[in-house]
């Protein structure tokens, strides 16, 4: 082999790297400046997606390549916001999806997943990962891809909402009587007669009355306007959790969110009412509410409620709470019996809680001593009834069947 053919192959391969080395950087620029991608839901919305524990949705994943240059094998990998664990893909029942893609020159490719909402919480999806696979001379590249946030990829998962007749029942009595509960709190909704229709809501309106009568009949409920709700909703969920502060320390995970359950129970079954509601916890969430000051620590109380549009701003409220208990339970219950002006609205008191102790017995006595009737929804199975006076209405955690017993 002369010395002329060798410097020409050498040459010729020389030439052939280069080439693929501009060939690498074409294809890759082309990749990362000339393809935009958009996650978006199945509807155009100009506020985030609100849906229940247990829905779902279709995320739309839109690869759009503006540049002359194909790519025929890339790989489309999806993460969900993880950090609770709130949303799910309905096929892998993981956070994580791959798709494998092949994107034509100057044009626009679409995927669709179904998404799983299983905790409540407030979700922005954003994360989206492209990767293009190595083949002769061309290695793998990898980048996450800008995405553009706004509400067409917001969603808002609500609280679960339970049957609370199957759930719960009232605490029973010397007697060994189980009383049948038939509404949130028992004085300002319960049924009392049948008046012609006027202005009530239609949840209000007796089909069969109204048929037999040949008008439009409504149940009358002894509710007066003047009576509003207000929903204490208590985080911590032991009595000898006496946390100072919200760094020292959380309670139970599952207590806490089966308190935050039966609050949006309740504010789903009292707006068929309309009922005017406020709400107030030991916690923190970040929006339509506000904060007061109790000593050196702070509650959150919800703007008030009177609407269905006010009623989604407080199940919003309860999806976004976060962070741990900001003061013992026990300084929050004295500080709502000491100012009932100040924190409670109207002449109804509901206090949500995993526990029932003599710190609420206080608290009952002191407000009912004003006019203000209180309930007791306890979170957990609870079964020491003896220390509970006989005219406090109490409902805890049971089933049917143990209700029968």
């Amino acid at each position: 082999m002369t010395a002329e053919l060798v410097i020409f192959l050498l040459s010729l391969a020389l030439s052939g790297v280069l080439a693929a080395m501009l060939l690498r950087s074409v294809v890759n620029t082309a990749l990362k400046t000339r393809l935009t991608c958009r996650l978006f839901l199945d509807k155009d919305t100009t506020t985030d997606t609100d849906l229940m524990e247990g829905e779902g949705f279709y995320l739309n994943a839109e690869l759009a390549n503006t540049s002359v240059v194909p790519h025929p094998r890339v790989e489309l990998r999806l993460n969900l916001p993880a950090m609770t664990g709130g949303l799910r893909f309905g096929d892998t029942g993981t956070a994580n999806r791959t798709a494998i893609l092949a994107i034509p020159a100057s044009s626009t490719v679409r995927r669709r997943f179904w998404v799983q909402a299983v905790r409540r919480g407030a979700y922005t999806i954003d994360y989206a990962v492209l990767v293009r696979k190595g083949s002769i001379m061309l290695d793998l590249v990898s980048f996450r891809l800008p995405v553009p946030v706004g509400h067409f990829n917001s969603v808002t998962v609500y609280p679960a909402v339970m049957d609370l007749n199957e759930h719960f029942t009232t605490a029973p009595y010397t007697t060994g009587d189980v009383e049948v509960r038939r509404s949130p709190v028992p004085d300002p909704l319960d049924f009392i007669g049948i008046l012609p229709y006027r202005n009530e809501p239609l949840s209000r309106i007796n089909w069969k009355k109204s048929a037999a009568a040949g008008e439009w009949m409504a149940n009358e409920n002894g509710f007066t306007e003047e009576r509003d709700l207000t929903i204490l909703l208590n985080l911590q969920s032991r009595a000898y959790e006496r946390y100072d502060s919200v760094t020292e320390g959380i309670s139970s995970t599952e207590l806490t969110e089966l308190g935050i359950s039966v609050a949006a129970s309740l504010i789903d079954e009292i707006s068929a009412y309309e009922v005017p509601v406020r709400v107030l916890f030991n916690g923190s969430s970040d929006t339509f509410c506000r904060t007061e000051a109790i000593g050196e620590h702070r509650i959150t109380v919800s703007d008030d409620a009177s609407c269905l549009p006010d009623y989604h701003n407080l199940m919003r409220m309860l999806a976004r709470i976060s962070g741990g208990v900001t003061i013992p339970a026990h300084k929050l219950f004295y500080a709502v019996a000491g100012e009932p002006d100040r924190f409670i609205a109207g002449g109804n008191l509901v206090v949500v809680s995993p526990y029932f102790d003599s710190v609420m017995r206080d608290i009952c006595r002191s407000v009912q001593a004003i006019g203000i009737e209180v309930v007791f929804w306890i979170t957990s199975s609870f079964s020491d009834t003896d220390g509970i006076p006989e005219d406090v209405p109490l409902f805890y955690r049971t089933y049917r069947e143990e209700a029968k017993e």
